[in-house]
């Protein structure tokens, strides 16, 4: 069990060569689902942004062959120490969820990527300490009993690791020169070559942290000699430096009273036969074998949760090695409730292999729907086809991420059931399971009920089956600004679930609001048809604090609320869907703007620049491609997007002619960008030196300090107080400069608590008749989340 803080923490290449070259089952914990990060690809922050790191870490496991688990963390942004990140997740808890990981993955080893001696990040110290502290209390029965038992049929008792080591970091190693300080730590060489699948361990490892593409970690692959220094920290010592020396991998070893040493030999012989019959070939030769294995596993399952875990494998694997091809399909990629579908199941044997189709049924949770009747022969070579129909009930909720299912308390997520706690996902929506009889032997196969479609450029479509509501209702920001005095547009999507939906849609505002029109009425054709709503909303002329207005549908059964669905969408991970309340903050804004044409270049986000039309900027986007070209003139300001110089590093070009258009009077901002060995910024941020650094302020309710008190920013066109700083999230600003020109002014000074003022959050330097900005204050958090002094100060930094 390989235990880190976040997805792209594991280390790819020792997962790889674990399962790879010693065939041992590895899985990666990581305690967060990677929510508060940045993001480098798209504009998805939060639970989007944790919902997409979830599927690029199961995108990495299927290349690097592990296995995933998670706890509830969230990440709440950077930490500077483990006291303040076990304090906000609530140690105990989180720390149950660790001892839960073990007991039910039972290792034999435990691996930590981070050391728990500062400095580093707080959550990757609070990781070591959880994992150390985890290991006793798995083995001990009096901690956290109430994971012990039976939990949806996985029987689960307390879990005595053997080994606790440290992958020691080897960031700044030179390949194949062991480090002097390093020379008596345990290692292990994980770039050996495979010859049976014609690359190395180091290749599989690239390929599957490239799928880490929203943190911008594409990888090349790595050949040769790779060495990993394992530390011993606890449990049996290894004699030498062979970080796993002593330890007993053989089946034998799970002996006890309900598990007679002579069936676990016999397990244990069954298996290393049948890797002999495999690698000798032809692999099919090994079926006999691996069907007595299964036949012993379903034996052993019930008081053995070893063979329990193995039961499902063996069965992919005779599957696989008879020839055995299985697919279930739908024409339908969404099913509302209450409505029939057709699955399609179509199984087919290539090699010539006796088997029986006993029995094909369909099932939705825990129900089965539908099933066959009598059974079939698979002939060779020719599909056997049963289709099945069946009604979805019409009480099952949409299709959306279980940990997003329940409104979470503070920094966890919750679970409704103790077994589904740390599952990357859970299982398909519709599922059909295959009773296959091959030499008189029964195996069980389960397959997801998909939609496959056939693109003309990239082939084979497969999309997972959904339940959706007849007619969703989302709105386009979860977080609307409403400007004190005038209107403000609420753009909601509408979607049809199924064809001939027709209903009314409306919008219930807080008393004093205003909403215009009352209802919408919605008729839609066909399934996945799309209407687009727009509703007036108007705040009362006294309105501060923000409300929520919440979406309704009635489509024929009386109003009922409506839900909303936000999508990700990207090349490297399916279709990924969050369905939740529909409903909109409405955040009233007293705000007056000095400027309001705006130059936006994007980073890889565009919520900003949408965030400022909607607060009543007039947004232009300019790109790489287009500035050279645009009538700057015609602009009171340009803002460069987070990160975009990092992303788009063309832009560089077009600098000297926006430094020269701010000397005749324009105002350029720039917002964070990043500095770093990975990705070095090659930009220069304004006309005079500025260096980034790494420094940054994580307490989102830290003071701040204005340098120059009597300065315009604070006055023109809005009036700053300290009110403007309430109601930040997640953090104050990160990657602040370290170093800077003398024509460089800092505006203020901020620090977390105990540290030393920080002046490099926010940078102001006349340039002609104009000025350049840069800040690394979260601007790219606050304007999405409806932060009302985020926007005043914003707009007196960009009025002239």
């Amino acid at each position: 069990l390989y235990v880190a803080a976040h997805p792209d923490d594991e280390n790819t290449r020792l997962i790889a060569w674990l399962g790879g070259a010693l065939g041992l089952d590895t899985t990666y914990l990581s305690l967060t689902r990677g929510d508060g990060g940045q993001n480098l690809i798209g504009d998805e922050q939060d639970e989007l942004l944790g919902l997409l790191r979830t599927h690029e870490l199961l995108a990495a496991r299927a290349r690097d062959g592990g296995h995933q688990r998670f706890t509830r963390a969230r990440d709440f942004g950077y930490s500077k120490s483990a006291e303040e990140t076990l304090t906000k997740w609530g140690k105990e808890e989180v720390l149950a969820d660790v001892v839960w990981a073990i007991r039910t993955v039972r290792p034999d080893v435990v691996i930590t990527r981070f050391s728990p001696q500062p400095p580093n990040h707080g959550h990757h110290l609070a990781s070591a300490i959880l994992a150390a502290e985890a290991i006793d209390a798995a083995a001990d029965p009096k901690r956290f009993p109430e994971q012990l038992g039976r939990h949806a049929g996985q029987l689960v008792g307390p879990h005595q690791v053997a080994r606790l080591l440290h992958n020691v970091p080897n960031w700044n190693q030179k390949p194949g020169v062991v480090d002097p300080k390093l020379a008596t730590v345990p290692r292990v060489d994980v770039g050996s070559f495979e010859p049976l699948l014609g690359v190395g361990w180091g290749e599989i490892a690239a390929d599957a942290r490239t799928q880490h593409k929203s943190q911008g970690f594409g990888s090349a692959p790595q050949r040769g000699q790779q060495l990993e220094h394992l530390q011993w920290l606890a449990g049996s010592q290894p004699a030498g430096l062979d970080p796993l020396q002593g330890l007993d991998f053989s089946w034998t070893r799970f002996t006890s009273s309900t598990v007679p040493k002579a069936r676990l030999q016999k397990v244990q012989a069954l298996v290393q036969q049948a890797s002999k019959e495999v690698a000798g070939g032809p692999a099919l030769a090994a079926l006999p074998t691996l069907l007595a294995l299964h036949e012993l596993l379903i034996e052993l399952a019930p008081t053995l949760p070893a063979a329990a875990d193995q039961l499902q494998r063996v069965a992919e694997l005779v599957a696989g090695i008879a020839g055995v091809h299985v697919q279930a399909t739908t024409p339908l990629a969404e099913v509302v409730p209450g409505q029939k579908t057709t699955v399609t199941v179509s199984a087919i044997q290539r090699l010539g292999t006796p088997l029986t189709l006993r029995k094909v049924s369909l099932f939705q949770g825990g129900e089965e729907l539908a099933a066959t009747g009598p059974e079939a022969t698979l002939s060779a070579d020719a599909s056997t086809v049963v289709v099945l129909e069946a009604e979805v009930p019409a009480s099952v909720r949409p299709t959306t991420p279980y940990w997003l299912q329940q409104q979470g308390n503070g920094l966890l997520y919750r679970n409704a059931q103790q077994a589904e706690l740390g599952l990357p996902v859970l299982a398909p929506p519709l599922q059909v399971y295959l009773q296959l009889v091959i030499d008189g032997k029964r195996i069980l196969l389960s397959r997801p009920v998909v939609q496959q479609t056939v693109d003309p450029v990239h082939g084979e479509q497969i999309r997972q089956v959904e339940i959706v509501p007849a007619l969703a209702v989302s709105p386009r920001e979860d977080v609307t600004v409403v400007p004190l005095g005038r209107k403000q547009t609420v753009t909601v999507r509408a979607q049809a679930g199924r064809g001939d939906v027709r209903g009314q849609v409306r919008l219930l505002v807080p008393s004093g609001y205003v909403v215009q029109p009352v209802t919408h009425s919605v008729a839609l054709s066909d399934a996945g048809d799309v209407a687009q709503l727009q509703f007036q909303v108007t705040a009362p002329k006294s309105a501060k604090q923000r409300v929520v207005a919440k979406l309704e549908v009635d489509t024929g059964a009386g109003w009922q609320p409506g839900v909303a669905v936000r999508e990700v969408r990207y090349p490297h991970v399916p279709l990924l869907s969050w369905r939740r309340p529909a409903e909109v903050v409405l955040q009233p804004l007293e705000l007056t703007l000095a400027g309001k044409r705006i130059g936006y270049v994007p980073g890889p986000e565009t919520r900003t620049a949408e965030a400022m039309r909607a607060a009543g900027w007039e947004i232009t986007l300019l790109t790489e491609h287009n500035l050279a070209d645009a009538n700057l003139d015609k602009l009171d300001a340009v803002v460069i997007g987070s990160r975009a110089l990092n992303q788009s590093p063309k832009l560089a070009q077009h600098q000297k002619r926006l430094w020269q258009w701010v000397e005749q009077g324009g105002v350029l901002l720039v917002q964070y960008q990043t500095q770093s060995r990975i990705g070095p910024l090659k930009a220069q941020i304004g006309p005079y030196p500025l260096e980034i650094g790494r420094d940054r302020v994580t307490d989102e309710t830290a003071p701040l300090t204005w340098l120059d008190p009597a300065g315009k920013h604070l006055t023109w066109p809005n009036q700053l107080t300290p009110a403007d700083w309430d109601g930040w999230v997640q953090e104050r600003g990160l990657y602040f400069a370290s170093s800077w020109d003398k024509a460089w002014q800092p505006l203020l000074s901020c620090q977390d608590p105990g540290e030393a003022p920080l002046q490099g959050g926010l940078l102001q330097a006349r340039h002609g008749k104009g000025k350049v900005i840069y800040t690394g204050l979260a601007l790219f958090r606050q304007l999405p989340a409806g932060v009302p002094g985020a926007y005043r100060l914003l707009a007196n930094l960009l009025a002239k």
